[in-house]
């Protein structure tokens, strides 16, 4: 291989050689984006856990009132029954007893409601918690990742520079070489 193409071949190993620094910088940023996704998908999977409570909460609320309305109207039936047979004052009796069960599951239903939105309070405060404490955790984590990536990246900057001057100086020596050699002996 004569002197002209070593030269060349030295200026087209310098050339990939910054092509390949270039794609680096690309991965960095991709694998940048990626953290960002699977803090995304945490968070989904944390508001479907506190959906899927919710929906167990309204589903024991539905199934408490079910059974409330269940037991009016097995009340409703007895006392239907039981009026036939007996006198005005037992039928009083029973519009009271009608009004006390209407009472007691409209005092139910509100312990419920009091339950539920007590329960959803806890969750939504532990949730915010949770998130808080998670968000610390991911930008302390975030932040010593960083800051290893800038001080790899400063020796790699610094190594760089030392092998691109080293590149270039002895490029030149080999340029000035070869310019003494074609003084000396031609081409």
């Amino acid at each position: 291989m004569g002197l002209k193409e070593r030269l060349s071949d030295s200026q087209k190993k310098m050339d990939e050689m910054k092509a390949k620094i270039n794609a680096a910088s690309e991965k960095a940023k991709e694998a940048r984006n990626m953290k960002k996704e699977e803090l995304e998908e945490s968070i989904k999977y944390v508001n479907g856990e506190i959906d899927a409570f919710n929906e167990l909460v309204d589903e024991a609320f539905d199934m408490k009132l079910a059974e409330t309305e269940k037991k009016l109207s097995d009340i409703d039936s007895n006392l239907d029954f039981l009026v036939k047979d007996t006198a005005k004052t037992v039928k009083g009796n029973v519009e009271a007893g009608k009004e006390n069960a209407r009472l007691a599951g409209e005092s139910l239903s509100r312990s419920l409601n009091t339950l539920k939105l007590k329960a959803s309070m806890n969750v939504n405060a532990a949730k915010a918690k949770l998130q808080e404490k998670k968000t610390e955790k991911d930008m302390a984590k975030a932040e010593d990742h960083i800051s290893d990536l800038l001080d790899y990246a400063d020796r790699c900057q610094e190594m760089a520079v030392a092998m691109a001057l080293e590149s270039e100086l002895t490029f030149l020596e080999a340029a000035a070489e070869m310019a003494d050699y074609l003084e000396k002996y031609g081409e």
